[in-house]
């Protein structure tokens, strides 16, 4: 490499970018969708909780999904939550994997996954317990963090890196307390 190859990196950055730009013109989700839950309600572990059997009948089969969850809490101690997570993850509770920690905030995750209800299931705790996940009925169940679930799904053709944009601008503006942004 020389330095005439490092130089013109912006501008195919810049070409790079520009085509990003024109590929997002137009891009809609084909529909969302919010549920709430109380993860002091989910059935104990073996046992799948109904929304990942209601997420899994909107979503359908193989769907491109943008999703995030949020404390929708008036009164929540996030501080709280925030403690409860940090414990768990120090002690890798139940041999669980879990995510990064950030700031505090009520906006918890960020994410998209083309099988929506199996993440939605992780998330949960009902998954494989190596996967980065919330792992919420690990450590939220003694709090009765009620959270809801935001959905939207795309046309299976959306481009990959048109999701991870997407994925990264909602990561931006809701900032959310846990995981970490884009694979980018």
């Amino acid at each position: 490499m020389t330095i005439a190859d490092f130089a013109v990196l912006p501008v195919q950055a810049q070409s790079s970018l520009t085509a990003l730009a024109a590929a997002l013109q137009g891009v809609a989700p084909s529909d969302v969708k919010a549920w709430v839950c109380n993860v002091a309600d989910l059935p104990a572990t073996g046992q799948i909780a109904p929304l990942v059997s209601d997420v899994d009948s909107w979503a359908g089969k193989s769907r491109l999904c943008l999703y995030y969850f949020e404390c929708n809490q008036a009164q929540v101690d996030l501080q709280a939550v925030r403690r409860a997570f940090a414990d768990a993850k120090a002690a890798e509770e139940n041999d669980r994997a879990y995510p990064r920690l950030n700031p505090s905030s009520h906006c918890l995750y960020v994410g998209s996954s083309q099988s929506v209800s199996k993440r939605l299931a992780e998330h949960l705790g009902y998954g494989a317990a190596r996967t980065y996940a919330l792992q919420l009925q690990h450590w939220a169940r003694p709090l009765g963090l009620k959270f809801s679930f935001v959905c939207a799904k795309y046309a299976d053709s959306t481009p990959y890196q048109v999701v991870q944009a997407l994925e990264d601008a909602l990561w931006q503006s809701r900032r959310p307390m846990f995981g970490r942004q884009g694979r980018r």
